[in-house]
């Protein structure tokens, strides 16, 4: 069993949250060492991400992506629980484009029916 666990360092407060976007919270804390995320797999730590170690693999994910995604393209995306699936939706969203999220055990026919019925562009 695998669980990423969201912290800012303290208690997480949804009221910090309801007022700003993930991409402005991100960025107002580029510079942040504190932990922002932690991967566990079997009860263990594997991974852990500070904020201003997140802000940089999302932003060196946009710039191998944005050559190929465009503003409100529509991205098809498979993967399973870990830190890298937030890197890529942030990247995603800092491109402008709509992430469909797919669990990676589904079935090949219902991706490609999902991806139909969204009308993915990726």
């Amino acid at each position: 069993m695998s669980a990423v666990h969201l912290c800012q360092g303290r208690e997480l407060d949804l009221r910090d949250l309801a007022h700003a976007s993930f991409k402005t919270m991100i960025e107002s804390r580029k510079d942040d060492r504190r932990l922002f995320l932690s991967f566990y797999s079997k009860g263990k730590l594997t991974r852990a991400v500070s904020f201003a170690e997140f802000d940089q693999e999302t932003r060196e994910l946009v710039d191998r992506l944005s050559p190929v995604v465009r503003d409100a393209s529509r991205v098809v995306v498979l993967t399973g629980n870990s830190p890298e699936t937030y890197v890529t939706y942030a990247a995603l969203l800092s491109i402008g484009a709509v992430v469909i999220p797919v669990d990676p055990n589904e079935s090949v026919a219902y991706v490609q029916k999902t991806a139909a019925f969204a009308n993915a562009d990726a």
